[in-house]
């Protein structure tokens, strides 16, 4: 019978069981060591995602996107284990497994048009398949027992929702000055600690975030692998949630005290007196004070935690700026530019009214037809630019020294 608060290591990792209706139905009694966790929670490997085995070494990412948005793909994580000579695995995502298994139900087939080295095109054909199936049982990652304090439940939940405001409005998902469609949710939610995870899951599914080790991953492959299925906080047992209820106490009159201490300090600044220099004195016996009835350990991963999430809400609120430009004509600025560019160098004016393609020599009324036509059938001169800007930004991706996910704010 020993306060949690005052354990020095706790399990980093625990196994949780990911097939509970089939587990209850059989009525079988889990391995030792292995928890329910409903899956809601979780971040499956699998979920929302078809594969691409094989992917040539020569095809990139945004090019598996590109072919794949019309079906639904929102982006795109390649992964190879063998270097970068070797053939690798696509991992495309999906908003839900619905729009997956549409995707794939409209044929396991697909084609990629890209420009070899001869400046020739080329059509590579890739197959969608369905990944394969996860075992019973998941690794998750567990917080230590001062995750679980009311202290952290408040804290938490106004920085997940600051997290989630900032980055939503940073990617165009919800803007900033408008009603978030999470906030009917959650007012409908009595269980604070419900609603800390509702949020948490959000940024975990939604943006890549793994909070309580406050970091961000390129796409779920990554978090997984890395963060493993979940980030969970430990069940207090009843016989000792009463030292939850008296850290809780202890915490809320030493919050009283020194806001009585501030006061009586400012009173002292305004009509300084022989004492004033004993302020300081009854402060930091309050903050000692708060540190009995929590472990070395637990204190200091709490520490770090406020210190990385001051990291993730200052990357949040400048997202933005670190977005990759879109590879597309009427979104990209870049590719835009260079499209206009050479639809007006194969544009020649014979007379008033008679413009040429000088690609194939026809005649239109205007330089606006004669650029619609080399939308239309000369597409693969657009291709080739596209694919150039591919190639560059697949090269800027790889110096920076990650595979960063395409589309991130998914919903």
């Amino acid at each position: 019978d020993i306060s949690p608060l005052l354990l020095e290591d706790w399990p980093r990792q625990i196994r949780v069981c990911t097939q509970q209706q089939q587990q209850q139905q059989q009525q079988q009694r889990l391995p030792f060591g292995v928890f329910k966790v409903p899956t809601d929670f979780l971040l499956l490997p699998n979920a929302c995602c078809l594969e691409v085995h094989r992917v040539d070494p020569q095809i990139n990412k945004f090019e598996i996107l590109k072919a794949l948005e019309k079906r639904g793909a929102l982006y795109v994580a390649m992964v190879s284990n063998a270097g970068l000579t070797a053939p690798r695995t696509a991992h495309v995502y999906f908003a839900s497994q619905e729009a997956a298994d549409e995707a794939l139900a409209q044929g396991a087939e697909f084609t990629i048009v890209r420009l070899s080295a001869g400046e020739t095109l080329s059509e590579l054909r890739l197959l969608l398949q369905q990944p394969k199936e996860i075992g019973p049982f998941v690794a998750v990652s567990l917080t230590p027992p001062i995750a679980a304090t009311l202290h952290r439940l408040h804290k938490d939940t106004d920085a997940a929702w600051e997290l989630i405001r900032t980055l939503d409005a940073q990617l165009d998902v919800c803007p900033a000055d408008a009603a978030h469609p999470l906030e009917d949710i959650l007012d409908g939610i009595e269980d604070p600690w419900l609603r800390l995870d509702l949020m948490l899951t959000y940024l975990r599914q939604v943006h890549c975030i793994c909070y309580y080790s406050g970091k961000v991953y390129d796409d779920p492959q990554q978090l997984h692998l890395n963060a493993t299925a979940g980030h969970l906080r430990p069940s207090c047992p009843p016989q000792l949630q009463h030292y939850l209820q008296q850290q809780q106490q202890q915490q809320q009159e030493e919050e009283q005290q020194e806001q009585q201490e501030e006061q009586q300090q400012q009173q002292e600044e305004d009509m300084p007196t022989d004492g004033a220099a004993s302020s300081p004195t009854g402060s930091s016996s309050s903050s000692s004070s708060s540190s009995k009835g929590v472990s070395q350990q637990q204190q200091q991963w709490a520490q770090q935690l406020d210190q990385r999430l001051q990291v993730l809400l200052h990357m949040a609120a400048n997202m933005r700026q670190n977005l990759p430009p879109p590879l597309d004509e009427q979104e990209s600025p870049i590719i835009r530019s260079k499209w206009l560019a050479f639809c007006e160098e194969h544009t020649s004016k014979d007379a008033e009214g008679r413009y040429r393609c000088t690609l194939c020599q026809k005649l239109f009324k205007g330089p606006s037809f004669v650029h619609l036509h080399h939308r239309k059938k000369h597409e693969r001169e657009l291709t080739k630019i596209i694919n150039k800007e591919c190639a560059a930004a697949t090269r800027a991706d790889h110096s920076s020294g990650s595979d960063s996910g395409v589309g991130s704010g998914r919903v």
